[in-house]
């Protein structure tokens, strides 16, 4: 990491630490809900084999058990718009003890627009994007999701977690999951399965953006200071 990155991940870091503290809570999605996930991955490489060459574990049917967390990334009342978050774990996908984790945030689909953060309100209303890239040995894509064309879409007479928890009590609450180019629209390679809401205490979990592998990495100076903002960050908040 150049000296510019080094000082810049500091910074931020400790202001992110210095919020964490200051609500002790998390600086970014403060609140949110845990459920049970599994990531369906088709096998294949959904026509885009110029972006998933190296990453075998988003090509190769499987299936990944995991937890999936649903936030708003400001804490806002539900009655004001926000940013939500999906930030989904895949316990021990690449052997015991590495776990894969994908952050991302509702955005668009499309031209430039998966690379924007977009307001909206409750966790079916928009797609979501990685915003920031990824790279396998291929070129560089985000990573995106979608609700499932036959996903149950709650009235939203309740609250946005009341309105999940009634979804995922279907069976049938489900994540198109797939990748975009940089300047294209997103391929669905895998299907997220969203299940039952766990209890409150794993809301403690630490997601980070370089909890990754399988040929999967994060690309980009903007990527290299997440490491240590998000360590530090949470420091702040235990």
């Amino acid at each position: 990491m150049r000296l510019p990155t080094r000082v810049a991940a500091t910074v931020l870091a400790e202001t992110f630490a210095l919020v964490s503290r200051a609500r002790a809570a998390k600086s970014l999605h403060p609140r949110g809900v845990v459920h049970e996930a599994e990531l369906r991955v088709h096998g294949g490489d959904g026509g885009r084999p110029d972006l998933l060459a190296g990453v075998p574990w988003l090509t190769m049917p499987a299936s990944h058990a995991g937890v999936v967390r649903f936030s708003r990334s400001l804490g806002l009342p539900e009655r004001a718009p926000d940013i939500h978050g999906l930030a989904l774990r895949l316990v021990g996908a690449h052997g015991p003890g590495l776990d894969q984790d994908l952050l991302m945030v509702t955005s668009g689909d499309g031209l430039l627009v998966h690379h924007l953060f977009v307001p909206g309100r409750g966790y079916f209303d928009r797609p979501y994007s990685s915003v920031l890239p990824y790279r396998g040995t291929g070129g560089r894509f985000v990573v995106g999701a979608r609700l499932a064309p036959a996903a149950p879409r709650p009235p939203g007479a309740g609250s946005e977690f009341a309105d999940l928890g009634a979804a995922a009590a279907t069976g049938r609450l489900a994540f198109e999951v797939g990748v975009a180019p940089i300047r294209g629209r997103l391929t669905p390679v895998a299907t997220l399965a969203v299940g039952a809401r766990l209890p409150d205490e794993e809301n403690a979990l630490h997601f980070n953006p370089w909890n990754t592998g399988g040929g999967l990495h994060p690309a980009g100076s903007v990527n290299a200071l997440r490491d240590r903002v998000y360590r530090r960050s949470q420091r702040g908040w235990d």
